[in-house]
């Protein structure tokens, strides 16, 4: 399955793909599929730990002051910049009890940009401690040490993306065929959906603090 997700989800159409070769042709029957499958990602996913390398591109800050331009340069508009960095981590899942007791993304970092942070095995060590904790606090400061390493406006927790759907979330998405497409050799089908309800909150990573909103 594939998905386009939103942070703001709530009235915003998306759509995931499912094969259609062998799939049954009713979306009630693709629904209860993939609700399957999430339960089953749900109990599996807090036991499993994994390798991640996370490449973002972002756009640089322009900064202050304005760049002396000259001559046709200066008549077209200037070109932003951007960033490549790439994070390599330990990688894993936990919930927040403070929070809504939902499925987060952990991590503890071996490398930036090449640059050696952590060796393999203090990194799996430092993630397991932290994801089998009874603090909180604990893996809230794995998520705040993430996010002093210079990824810019970062939008994590898509590992556990299926986990929208689970059964007693139906409710809250209005389900639509969109008709069918080709991805790669495979034919789909597109389902698109709407957020009707939720009572879903944001985890926020700001100024170094990890809080709901």
């Amino acid at each position: 399955m594939a998905a386009t997700y939103n942070q703001s989800m709530r009235g915003i159409a998306l759509f995931f793909l499912v094969l259609a070769c062998g799939a049954a042709q009713d979306i009630p029957a693709l629904l209860g599929r993939l609700t399957e499958e999430a339960q089953v990602f749900g109990q599996l996913a807090p036991k499993v730990l994994a390798r991640e390398t996370l490449v973002q591109r972002a756009r640089e800050d322009a900064g202050r002051g304005f760049p002396i331009r000259i001559g046709r340069s200066a008549q077209e508009p200037p070109q932003p910049e951007y960033r490549r960095r790439e994070i390599v981590s330990e990688y894993g899942f936990a919930s927040i009890k403070a929070g809504s007791g939902a499925l987060h993304e952990f991590r503890q970092v071996i490398t930036v940009d090449g640059r050696r942070i952590a060796t393999e095995e203090k990194a799996r060590e430092s993630l397991t401690a932290g994801l089998k904790s009874a603090s909180d606090r604990t893996r809230k400061r794995m998520l705040e040490q993430f996010e002093k390493h210079g990824l810019k406006g970062a939008a994590s927790d898509f590992g556990q993306l299926i986990l929208l759907f689970t059964r007693r979330r139906l409710a809250d998405y209005e389900f639509t065929s969109a008709g069918e497409t080709v991805l790669g050799p495979e034919r789909v089908k597109i389902v698109r959906f709407v957020e009707k309800a939720g009572r879903g909150r944001l985890l926020i990573i700001e100024r170094s603090k990890a809080i709901y909103r």
